[in-house]
């Protein structure tokens, strides 16, 4: 019974270890972003792509990019604007020509009342139609459109759709953007009522702004492409060389500058001196740990017995 204890205890230290892992990075990805997102938008960093762009610090490590949004734009109030950035990254897994994956990033910066309740949802819609969005309990999983999150309690928001704040705009599979026709961009408020047993979500536009994609609305990605056809018809490898780094830039195209994070490595060593702390005491309880240790083996003696052994100890005193 105690080994199976022992093997069920490493099972679950393991699996605690996995868990422990991914949220201590989680927690150190989130502090960096955090403490050096605050420092940028403040206008208080020393690094002066940053004080000509902001946003570039929270999407230049997703892929290669340009330093200026492929879109913007702003609802009449001035209370809203949304800038969109174009990231792209070779994709060589397809067949085709088109050996890039490419996503749209929005970043969207709102007065402090605009997403102030936090009753409603928030969520950016590409509309293919001239219907407003309609969501309610049957279709809302059948409307195209991503929840917006304030992104980790900083004055900017980004749409959340579950897969690293990026939204699918082509990447020559099902279910792109690009295959969706949008003709309208809106950011919207949703508010979930129950009325008469009937779940109803109410919408309102905060935003609403004309908006159109084809293929050629993409210059990073139609650059990788056409750098890679080349390469297939040279009959070089696939990958991005130095010198093509050095050439794409000079066309304004930036290969992901990749952050480092060390700096908050703390936030590492708490959580693993946390869990290993716990597992040394857990596990002295598990695996060396016997009550009543100091009695006879293992196991404590009967009453019976310890008289007898009281009886022997007497008799040994007579007879000396």
């Amino acid at each position: 019974m105690r080994k199976l204890l022992q093997i069920n205890y490493v099972i679950l230290v393991l699996a605690v270890f996995v868990i422990v892992y991914k949220q201590a990075f989680m927690q150190r990805h989130d502090k960096f972003y955090h403490e050096e997102g605050k420092i940028i938008l403040n206008g208080e960093s020393s690094v002066e792509k940053y004080q000509i762009n902001k946003h570039l610090f929270f999407y230049e490590a997703k892929g290669l990019h340009q330093m200026t949004p492929l879109f913007q734009f702003e609802n009449d109030e001035k209370t809203i604007k949304i800038d969109i950035y174009e990231i792209s990254y070779p994709n060589h897994s397809k067949t085709d020509i088109h050996k890039v994956a490419t996503y749209l990033m929005p970043i969207i910066t709102a007065d402090e009342e605009v997403f102030a309740n936090k009753d409603l949802m928030y969520g950016i819609y590409f509309a293919s139609g001239e219907e407003e969005i309609i969501i309610d309990d049957k279709e809302e999983n059948q409307v195209c459109w991503f929840e917006i999150i304030k992104f980790i309690r900083l004055n900017l928001y980004v749409a959340d759709t579950g897969y690293g704040e990026l939204i699918p705009v082509i990447t020559s599979s099902e279910g792109d953007l690009i295959d969706e026709n949008p003709i309208r961009l809106e950011i919207f408020t949703a508010e979930v009522k129950r009325e008469d047993g009937v779940k109803k979500i109410y919408t309102n536009r905060l935003l609403v702004s004309p908006f159109t994609i084809t293929e050629n609305s993409f210059p990073v990605r139609n650059k990788l492409i056409e750098l890679f056809h080349q390469k297939e018809i040279n009959e070089e490898p696939l990958n991005i060389t130095a010198e093509d780094k050095v050439n794409l830039e000079a066309e304004g195209i930036y290969y992901p500058a990749f952050h480092n994070a060390s700096k908050y490595n703390g936030v590492l060593v708490q959580w693993f001196m946390t869990y290993f702390l716990i597992v040394g005491i857990t596990a002295y309880f598990v695996f060396f740990f016997r009550r009543g240790r100091k009695h006879l083996g293992h196991v404590k003696p009967t009453k019976a017995l310890e008289e007898s052994i009281k009886q022997s100890e007497k008799q040994k005193e007579v007879n000396k």
